[in-house]
């Protein structure tokens, strides 16, 4: 966890792809966090940070990528939309995994937490491609956090489309646990397009 007194935050603009009726609704309502089987570091809100690449250009190529439906092989929505929101979060709760410090402290809470809960891990039947999920869940509820910032790869159109497979990060993602950290009074649209 970063280093500091509690009460000093920092703060973190961060990129979000969507369709525009989903960029609409959360620029009207707010953000909604994800609670799938299979988000990436667990439950909460995604955004692009800076980081390795462009957050911005990364949130477009996300929106693009998640409008194809590959099972029934359509675009699910043809407009997209890019949506930048500023979070403000206590220094105290932030887990970046980014440096090594941020690394050791996640690996050893993780270790403790497995061991812990060893009977969670050991059961028929279950998806282990969702266990970083469920890692980083009991991680970020043992640690009481609100963001964790994480280098992931994320496959842009031509990556998908000729299949390749890497885990050689390319984006900086970052998970915000609860919605009242996005300041909602900042979400704003900076771009839109047609999906072709």
């Amino acid at each position: 966890m970063k280093e500091g007194s509690s009460d000093i935050s920092t703060t973190f603009i961060g990129y979000h792809g969507t369709s525009v009726d989903k960029a609409n609704k959360i620029m009207n309502i707010g953000f909604i966090p994800s609670k799938n089987s299979n988000d990436w570091l667990g439950h909460g809100i995604y955004f692009f940070i800076d980081g390795i690449s462009c957050p911005k250009n990364n949130a477009e190529e996300w929106a693009k990528n998640q409008a194809w439906d590959s099972d029934r092989k359509y675009y699910k929505y043809k407009t997209y939309s890019v949506i930048q929101a500023r979070v403000d979060v206590q220094n105290s709760r932030i887990l970046d995994l980014t440096t090594t410090d941020g690394l050791l402290a996640f690996n050893t809470v993780r270790e403790h937490l497995i061991n812990k809960l060893e009977k969670n891990f050991f059961v028929r039947g279950r998806d282990v491609n969702n266990d970083d999920q469920k890692i980083c869940n009991l991680v970020i509820s043992h640690l009481k956090l609100e963001l964790l910032i994480c280098h992931f790869y994320i496959k842009n159109r031509t990556q998908r489309t000729r299949n390749i497979v890497s885990k050689i990060p390319n984006t900086t993602i970052m998970l915000v646990v609860k919605p009242e950290l996005c300041d909602i009074s900042s979400i704003n649209q900076v771009k839109t397009g047609v999906i072709r």
